[in-house]
């Protein structure tokens, strides 16, 4: 017979508690707690709001802003970002208990603050001072929408060295040129856009570089949105015309944009 799943997980959470003495794979009790604790809300608090919150309307972002203020008002907000940014610092080994709790909906991640984890520490250690202090804040406490732009129209997304977006040297910092898709560009501020930066025949981990470019930028334009799994609303496809943006803005080391990457893109594969 199948078992829904959260019958299953509440059998699992019911059982007589074990300490790690007992059972090397029991969670300690603070993290099984704060894991019941997120379970309850986004039962309670989230899974009733899915209707509305998937409307994509402006009643929506509304409904959101007020779960998200109650997250934060049951410390329950940013339970994976460190703690120098305003979060909770867990670690991994803690926070995957809890973000299977928050998956529990799609929209948990949004609703706790760690939708945009990977932004924030993408741009806490790689990002220059003058950036973090811009951006940080407001992404953290959920005010500020990135964004990220990798993938384009008519290239390889397993083989991203395909690229064809480039940013280029000029006067006072780069000029961007390309497309990109498949990016949450609708209401973002931020994009964090990956471009060639060197010949080609320069190795791939040498010739790509990363660049945070404000929505608002001259030269930057949603072109439509896409349908993703049958939903519109969030996803577009995007251009940089001469998208001019000054050095500090670069995201790493020129040439470096694919360690970035991997970095952020192994955490996410982790976490989500």
């Amino acid at each position: 017979m199948n078992v829904p799943m959260t019958n299953a997980i509440d059998t699992i959470e019911n059982t007589t508690a074990r300490t790690p003495a007992q059972d090397p794979f029991a969670l300690p009790e603070p993290i099984a707690a704060l894991r019941r604790q997120v379970r309850e809300f986004i039962r309670t608090e989230v899974f009733p709001a899915e209707p509305v919150l998937a409307s994509g309307t402006p009643e929506a972002r509304a409904l959101l802003r007020d779960l998200q203020g109650k997250a934060k008002a049951n410390g329950l907000w940013a339970l994976a970002h460190p703690e120098e940014l305003g979060g909770r610092d867990l670690s991994l080994t803690e926070y995957v208990h809890i973000g299977e709790a928050e998956g529990e909906s799609e929209f948990g991640p949004a609703v706790l603050g760690s939708e945009h984890l990977l932004d924030a520490l993408m741009l806490h250690r790689h990002a220059p001072e003058g950036i973090r202090e811009r951006y940080l804040p407001g992404l953290v406490g959920g005010e500020v929408m990135p964004c990220y732009g990798m993938s384009e129209p008519g290239r390889s997304g397993s083989d991203p060295s395909l690229m064809t977006t480039r940013a280029e040297p000029c006067e006072g910092g780069w000029s961007i040129r390309g497309r990109k898709w498949f990016s949450r560009a609708a209401h973002a501020d931020f994009i964090t856009v990956m471009c060639r930066t060197e010949p080609l025949g320069v190795p791939n981990g040498q010739a790509f570089t990363m660049f945070l470019v404000p929505t608002g930028t001259e030269g930057f334009t949603i072109v439509r949105e896409l349908s993703v799994l049958g939903t519109t609303g969030d996803h577009c496809e995007m251009t940089f015309d001469n998208v001019r943006v000054p050095d500090e803005y670069r995201i790493g080391e020129r040439g470096k944009g694919f360690p970035v990457a991997g970095e952020r893109l192994d955490l996410g594969r982790t976490h989500f």
